[in-house]
């Protein structure tokens, strides 16, 4: 394989890991987006006590209504693909701090699959440099000796 085929196959490498690497962090973006809705549930949840708090509750259009919560016992929850269930107030809990467990493990091991992706390019960007250089190098005109 020629010099320059070897860079035009580092380039495609490059490009390809900078995808990844692009994929990952907007998936990072999104259990980050994730991990601060659920840490913020599972304060609210926490937080409603045996008294009744007023709450502004949405619905819709931007539009919201002050209501008030009396003992919460009950919460729904939704656990994907629009399927809600009912769980008691400590179940639900329970049930929220397993996701969050489970997002940031999930969180953890993209951002160590991002870094590997990193070093990668790093070092496919060397090689791509260093072979730059060298063909360079070897188009230059020698001087009269």
């Amino acid at each position: 394989m020629s010099k320059e085929e070897q860079l035009q196959a580092l380039i495609m490498e490059v490009k390809l890991l900078e995808s990844h690497i692009n994929e990952i962090s907007e998936r990072e973006a999104l259990v980050t987006r994730i991990l601060l809705e659920s840490r913020a549930a599972l304060e609210v949840i926490n937080n409603l006590g045996e008294k009744e708090v007023e709450a502004l509750v949405p619905i819709g259009a931007g539009a919201f209504i002050y209501t008030n919560l009396s003992k919460v016992e009950k919460v729904v929850i939704g656990v994907g693909a629009d399927v809600i269930i009912e769980k008691s107030k400590e179940d639900a809990i329970a049930y929220l701090e397993k996701r969050l467990k489970e997002l940031e493990e999930n969180f953890v091991k993209l951002n160590s699959t991002k870094a590997e992706f990193v070093n990668r390019l790093n070092l496919k960007k060397a090689m791509v440099n260093n072979l730059v250089a060298e063909l360079s190098q070897a188009q230059e005109p020698r001087g009269a000796e």
